[in-house]
């Protein structure tokens, strides 16, 4: 979903579906051009993440219940990469407050996601996720009293208006009226919030362990999270074929595992410009997937309006 970044420069700082940036710092690049494995698992992890959005509309089980088990079935792989990378505890001895409130902003943002998903377009659901940038900017200037600068404005300006846009497009997924359009136009907006809430409690829980750590204990706190809301809703809980199960899988270790893994690798050995350009093509895979998997095709006017989020979100992001 979104645009996966680095917090605090130094290493990577999650593994989520809808990767962003707070912090990138540029990397050291030879002359020649981008080294070629970093690149390919860049581009590769931007089209595997492409795939949530229809893995979700795939799913047999509630949609809480959804994001429940790509956190669950994705754990045992993030514990092992774990264990394997570092001799430390698996879960910092400091700092375990803000990795259960990222945890938490984590859930919300799956949360939220999934019913963006299922209310309105795949392309909408995923644009509009990606306004976080412009969240978390906002928190600065508000709450720190860090003014963005000029540049930054535009960009938003720019993604706002196409974000405007396609809140008054006439997509709609098959069984959903205008007014649920809205409302998943809303939810998608709410996902971009809680994501930078995710981004925030990140960025000061990498304080106190390592990217793989926070990782880890953040996906285990959002997964209680998301089963407990599941249940509290009474969401059906178990796939009814091979095939669903196959999609959770799939949700979990395409899109959370290799997708995410793959961005996070890679941002450690590309320049920021160039990973800000290249992550932008996951919303357009999972636009691309809506039109040919789920016949949901974008018009002039809302190309358009996914051109503006696109150009704006990258305009704020090099800001």
């Amino acid at each position: 979903m979104h645009l996966l970044g680095r917090v605090n420069g130094d290493s990577p700082s999650s593994l989520d579906h809808r990767p962003d940036t707070v912090k990138l710092q540029p990397m050291p690049v030879a002359k020649t051009g981008a080294p070629l494995r970093p690149m390919l698992a860049l581009v590769g992890g931007a089209i595997a993440i492409g795939f949530a959005p229809v893995f979700v509309r795939w799913s047999e089980v509630g949609l809480n219940a959804t994001a429940f088990w790509r956190l669950a079935l994705a754990l045992p792989a993030l514990w092992l990469l774990a264990r394997r990378s570092s001799a430390e505890p698996l879960v910092p001895a400091r700092g375990r407050g803000l990795l259960a409130l990222a945890g938490l902003f984590f859930a919300l943002d799956l949360c939220f996601w999934h019913a963006s998903i299922a209310l309105t377009s795949v392309a909408n659901a995923t644009l509009l996720a990606n306004l976080t940038p412009l969240v978390v900017v906002l928190f600065y200037w508000f709450v720190r009293g860090q003014r963005p600068t000029l540049g930054f404005s535009l960009g938003a300006g720019l993604a706002l208006a196409g974000a405007a846009g396609l809140a008054l497009s006439t997509v709609t997924p098959a069984g959903t009226g205008a007014g649920d359009v809205l409302l998943g136009d809303a939810y998608g907006v709410s996902t971009a919030f809680a994501y930078a809430g995710y981004l925030l409690a990140v960025e000061r829980a990498r304080a106190t362990g390592s990217g793989l750590q926070v990782t880890l204990a953040s996906t285990a706190a959002a997964m209680v999270v998301t089963g407990g809301v599941a249940l509290a809703f009474g969401e059906n809980f178990w796939p009814a074929s091979g095939a669903g199960w196959a999609v959770l899988v799939g949700l979990a270790l395409l899109v959370h595992v290799i997708g995410q893994g793959g961005i996070v690798w890679a941002l450690g050995q590309l320049p920021a410009s160039l990973s800000s350009v290249v992550i932008l093509i996951q919303p357009l895979v999972a636009a691309g997937l809506g039109w040919l998997w789920l016949g949901e095709g974008l018009g002039p006017l809302d190309a358009l309006c996914a051109a503006l989020v696109l150009g704006g979100v990258l305009i704020c992001r090099r800001r």
